[in-house]
């Protein structure tokens, strides 16, 4: 995602808020790098919920529609058995960018000067222990 950003390309990640999360520990990680993807340039939104997004969903040039339960890291390659599909149809494609597009409606923009939405002092407590343990976990999330 880097790489297509200093090649000039628009990229938009939309994943779970504290408040729509199931897990600390993702959310932990995320959180690690959250303000570096800003500062390159990536529009980071995070969704309010209530419920929880889970399928990770792409569309590529509005014509790749990308859709399954891969995570890009390499426990999804090497452990789990994960599975993307992929179809070259821009009919799907903006059916897809619709989806997404609404689940945009329905999510903080993180800026750089931002810290993000409320949350509840437990959920802080629980990943400020997440964030101790994270070394620990990280290579396995």
């Amino acid at each position: 995602l880097e790489k297509k950003l200093a090649e000039g390309v628009d990229v938009r990640v939309v994943t779970n808020s504290f408040r729509s999360t199931d897990g600390v520990f993702p959310q932990a990680a995320y959180l690690k790098y959250r303000g570096g993807l800003v500062r390159r340039g990536m529009e980071m939104r995070e969704y309010k919920g209530p419920d929880v997004l889970h399928a990770k969903s792409i569309v590529v040039d509005d014509r790749y529609a990308l859709i399954g339960s891969y995570n890009i890291d390499p426990r999804s390659q090497y452990l789990n058995t994960e599975i993307m599909c992929i179809a070259d149809d821009e009919a799907v494609a903006r059916a897809l960018r619709a989806s997404i597009d609404a689940h945009v409606a329905n999510a903080w923009t993180i800026r750089r000067s931002a810290r993000g939405p409320h949350v509840s002092r437990a959920m802080t407590l629980r990943l400020w222990a997440a964030r101790l343990l994270l070394p620990l976990v990280e290579p396995q999330l």
